[in-house]
């Protein structure tokens, strides 16, 4: 990796620069430079700012062959995109993501990208899975139909008459609201978004069952190839997009992709499909709520349509096409929970109240994920009683099981309890996003002329470490600081007692872990509301929850979890905020250090 050096009239703060500070940088000799150092992280809207040494590793030996430092780079840090694919948050990168998706999709479809031509030539079949009717809802009608007309209509208990005659428009705010929010069940829709991931898991096990009997009546060997999408309805509950292809395997080179017989056509794969899903079903393990448990299945709207590919990817007899099933699921896979009416980041203890509203659909989902995810008080005592006796990272903890299953709902509330990933794709269906993004890099640097290090977000948090590390690099953004000024300058007073492998921190490096992933550098830049950072001492102020995961050097949600546990330095609530007394976390520290030793 080659960086010139920094000249020494580049400007090193922005944050603040007016249009004449822009125009006259503009006409610098650094500017071009510096152009293509900012080119990567272009158009982001939350770019993250790093500090730190960059390394240049040796893949085969680990041997670090280059370290560039951030001093050394225009502006002084890295810039790396956000990376969020949703597109209400960043629609830059979300861009991005569903045009990767888009080539993934479609190089399965038509080949390309790796894929053999020889694809477009399988059956394929793209398959939409709905979740089972959960109560009656407001519905928009394509066809203009009346919501939801009936002659004799029905009285709930709660006195909702269980009807309605309005056409509703496609983005009419009633639409996917239930008739009667009391007699909705919310508690069933949320747990089946939390099980959808396993209920695909079992349909796939179930679908390569039936496919092992086809292909013995025709005398081969088969194997299915995916690519999924989730996608949140009206009503709040996930459901799934799948193109499914048909392959044959070769038994000397199994990872070879081959046309399955021509006796096989995708009219059987979608009736393996539709058998499969119908077929899969289960119960939940038992809840105090529900002793019996809660049915996961598919709903009654199963539809697997088959595919084709024309020479210009048109259908003029009725039937999907690569081109429509590609751009379909990539629209798809930039979107969240936005159309329910919820949108929030992961809830806490101090902000579950501002979101389950309990006069809203979307406000009850979030209020049933919260309270289906508490464990149960026997739990708590068992839970306590182990505690006792063991550290908080000893293994055969009672709780874990709970965590591990309902105990998710309350982890992904604010995604409404599915906690899954929203695209997804087997191995050798295509590409993969992490071969485009290297594509996408490596024509940047050629025909745009882009000086910056060649990274992205996954390699720069941890989720790529084939080619660089960044051990002491500090993920910053300037307008978090601005909004916790006191916090930061706190920090910089007392040393961060790390045990855990901070985010943004390589794992192969464990002598990186401790202090030196701090932001100190960039905290004295941001300015407290009264125009300086505050000085009072921290023995003069309580505790944050943040301030208590820095100095235990736990995450801010297992701090959260011990409090619903009982367990953990104790904390008190300040209106809708939970503070913490400093010598109330040291001592709670040195009592268990006194277990342990």
């Amino acid at each position: 990796m080659n960086t010139a050096p920094a000249t020494t009239t580049r400007p090193t703060r922005w944050a603040g620069a007016n249009l004449s500070d822009l125009v006259r940088f503009a006409g610098s000799d650094d500017y071009q430079r510096w152009q293509g150092h900012i080119r990567a992280a272009a158009g982001c809207a939350h770019p993250i700012r790093l500090r730190g040494d960059l390394h240049t590793v040796e893949t085969s030996t680990g041997r670090i062959v280059d370290t560039t430092g951030t001093d050394t780079m225009p502006d002084g840090v890295l810039y790396v995109p956000c990376g969020n694919r949703r597109a209400t948050v960043c629609p830059s990168c979300a861009e991005t993501y569903r045009a990767d998706t888009f080539q993934l999709v479609k190089a399965g479809l038509a080949g390309g990208k790796g894929v053999p031509p020889s694809v477009a030539e399988h059956p394929c079949v793209f398959l939409t899975g709905t979740a089972p009717s959960f109560g009656p809802v407001h519905t928009h009608h394509r066809d203009g139909r009346p919501c939801r007309p009936r002659r004799d209509a029905e009285t709930c208990p709660h006195g909702v008459l269980l009807e309605c005659r309005q056409r509703h428009a496609e983005d009419d705010p009633a639409a996917g609201r239930p008739l009667c929010l009391d007699c909705y069940d919310h508690d069933h829709q949320i747990v089946w978004n939390g099980y959808a991931g396993e209920l695909w898991r079992r349909s796939m096990n179930t679908s390569n069952r039936l496919l092992r009997r086809l292909g013995d009546r025709h005398g081969v060997r088969l194997r299915l190839s995916y690519a999924k999408v989730a996608e949140f309805q009206r009503r709040g509950v996930a459901h799934i997009h799948a193109m499914v292809r048909l392959d044959g395997i070769d038994p000397v080179n199994p990872d070879a992709v081959i046309a399955p017989p021509a006796s096989i056509s995708a009219a059987h794969l979608a009736l393996l499909l539709r058998d499969a899903l119908t077929a899969t079903a289960f119960t939940t393990e038992p809840h105090p709520r529900r002793p019996d448990g809660w049915p996961i299945a598919w709903g009654a709207e199963l539809d697997p349509r088959q595919v084709r590919l024309t020479v210009r990817d048109i259908d003029d007899h009725g039937e999907i096409t690569t081109g429509a099933v590609a751009g379909y699921l990539a629209k798809y896979a930039t979107k969240a929970t936005e159309a329910t009416g919820h949108a929030s980041a992961r809830l806490t203890d101090e902000t579950i109240g501002i979101h389950a509203d309990p006069t809203t659909h979307a406000g009850r989902l979030v209020g049933a994920c919260w309270r289906l995810g508490h464990p149960p008080a026997d739990l708590i005592a068992d839970h306590r009683r182990w505690a006792r006796q063991h550290g908080p990272d000893a293994d055969g903890d009672p709780l874990a099981e709970w965590m591990a299953g309902y105990g998710r709902l309350r982890r992904w509330a604010h995604m409404l309890g599915f906690g899954g990933h929203f695209s997804t794709k087997s191995r050798r269906y295509s590409t993969t996003l992490g071969a485009l993004r290297q594509a996408r890099r490596d024509w940047r640097h050629t025909h745009l002329h882009d000086t910056g290090p060649d990274i992205d977000h996954d390699q720069a948090f941890g989720r790529d470490h084939r080619r660089h590390r960044l051990p002491r690099l500090r993920r910053h953004r300037l307008a978090h600081h601005r909004r916790r000024p006191a916090r930061q300058h706190r920090g910089r007073q007392r040393p961060r007692a790390t045990t855990h492998r901070p985010r943004g921190t390589c794992h192969h490096s464990p002598e990186l872990r401790g202090p030196t992933m701090r932001p100190t550098s960039l905290s004295r830049q941001c300015d407290s509301p009264a125009g300086r950072t505050s000085e009072m001492s921290p023995n003069e102020r309580l505790w944050t929850v943040q301030d208590v995961s820095d100095y235990l050097g736990v995450p801010i949600m297992t701090i959260y979890h011990w409090r619903q546990t009982d367990y953990g330095p104790k904390g008190t609530r300040v209106g809708r905020y939970l503070r913490y007394r400093e010598e109330d976390v040291r001592g709670w520290f040195e009592a268990q250090s006194q277990k342990v030793g």
